[in-house]
């Protein structure tokens, strides 16, 4: 540290120029790393008189091209040691690229193979980071499970109508296999398709009918612009719509009863009013309430 004042105070001085200063605490400092094979001198540790000249002490002006003094990205601690095949493998391995087939070599990374980038981060000159394709494929797997398990049918239709892609769902319902040629009017009206293609207006929760499929189905169109494709995503309403029909069904054998009571009591109504000398008209109004609210409820 003594050395280091010293050093600085010739600086100011005048006494030191045209010299490398390694200001260091500990011995041999940075100087030791990417410039190591510079042949330096160091005036204090070489005894050289503090006042005596740099371009006395016959130090060489050192050439610095190619070496990469303040990069983050390479490493400034000596020549890289050489990893063996193992290390280079557990290295793809961790940024998933362990299998050949996987190694792409595209250059995205900045490093032209894969195994070039292994190595260069096992020599600290990147970041241990998973590799772009492996991370976009791990991405598109995941996507491809959702878009095969949804519960929903899904149709990928191109600007000529032809299905060019489905799911699970939408193949058990539509009858569809793979590299079959289909186009969606084969399936149903393509009306709503085309409007959306020529658009790029999407169609949410519609309900059409698909009694070739035995289905009722709820439909949400969705373009897919940068694609040229519309998806067509169906939901199964047909249970829905069975249950729903069955419910009106028993609303109005409810209200056919009241109907039928309403005139069997207006008729015993009226005798009795007759005989009474008075007027069925309020009980009248009464049953024909009951009979509206009948007609109207909705099971809870």
């Amino acid at each position: 540290m003594n050395a280091c004042k010293s050093a600085l105070k010739a600086m100011r001085s005048g006494q030191l120029h045209r010299c490398i200063l390694d200001l260091s605490a500990c011995e041999g400092g940075c100087m030791g790393g990417a410039a190591g094979g510079l042949d330096l001198v160091d005036c204090y540790t070489k005894g050289l008189p503090l006042g005596m000249e740099a371009s006395a002490a016959k130090m060489p002006e050192p050439d610095f091209r190619g070496i990469a003094m303040a990069t983050p990205a390479i490493s400034r601690f000596g020549i890289p040691f050489d990893p063996d095949e193992v290390q280079i493998q557990a290295m793809l391995n961790h940024i998933g690229v362990g299998n050949p087939q996987k190694q792409a070599d595209c250059g995205r990374c900045g490093f032209p193979t894969c195994r070039e980038r292994a190595k260069a981060i096992l020599w600290g000159r990147d970041n241990v980071n998973l590799c772009i394709n492996a991370v976009e494929e791990a991405m598109r797997g995941v996507y491809r499970q959702l878009y095969d398990q949804l519960p929903l049918a899904v149709l990928l239709v191109d600007d000529t109508q032809k299905v060019v892609g489905f799911n699970r769902e939408a193949a058990g319902i539509f009858l569809l296999r793979e590299n079959e040629e289909k186009y969606i009017f084969e399936l149903m009206d393509p009306g709503d398709f085309q409007y959306v293609m020529n658009t790029g207006l999407p169609i949410r929760s519609r309900q059409i009918d698909l009694p070739e499929f035995f289905m009722k189905a709820e439909v949400q169109l969705v373009p897919l612009k940068s694609l040229g494709l519309v998806a067509g995503i169906f939901r199964d309403i047909t249970d829905q719509e069975n249950r729903e029909a069955e419910r009106l069904s028993a609303r109005l054998e409810s209200v056919d009863i009241a109907q039928k009571l309403i005139e069997k009591q207006m008729t015993v109504a009226q005798e009795i009013a007759f005989l009474l000398g008075e007027t069925t008209a309020e009980t009248k109004v009464t049953l024909n309430q009951l009979k509206q609210r009948i007609m109207e409820e909705d099971e809870v």
